[in-house]
C-alpha cells in the first residue's frame, strides 16, 4: 500500500527544491527493525531523465496544493484570504 500523498505538504513545507531533488534521485526502501514484520513502503524509483523537467515541475506543484493548506507557486502573488479569527476564551 502506497503511503497518502496528502501529508507531502507537510513534510515539505514549500520547498518545492527538495520535492524536486526527491522525486528525480527516489527513495530507498527502508530497513526493517523487525526481520519477522513485512518492509515499510516507503520506497519510490528514480525518475530523473525518465520524465521531462516541466513534468517533474508540474508534478511538484501538484503535491504541494493536495492538502489544500498551500498555494502554488504559479498563485504565489494572490493574497490568500485572511484566517478566520479565534473564539474568544468564556
Amino acid at each position: 500500500e502506497a503511503p497518502a500523498l496528502v501529508h507531502v505538504p507537510n513534510y515539505y513545507a514549500n520547498d518545492r527544491e527538495a520535492l524536486k531533488a526527491l522525486i528525480h534521485t527516489g527513495r530507498q526502501p527502508v530497513p526493517r527493525a523487525d526481520a519477522s514484520r513485512p518492509r515499510p513502503p516507503a520506497f519510490m524509483p528514480p525518475w530523473k531523465g525518465r520524465i521531462p523537467e516541466d513534468e517533474i515541475d508540474a508534478l511538484v506543484e501538484y503535491l504541494l496544493t493536495l492538502s489544500g493548506q498551500l498555494i502554488p507557486e504559479s498563485e504565489a502573488s494572490v493574497p490568500a484570504a485572511p484566517a478566520a479569527p479565534a473564539p474568544e476564551a468564556p
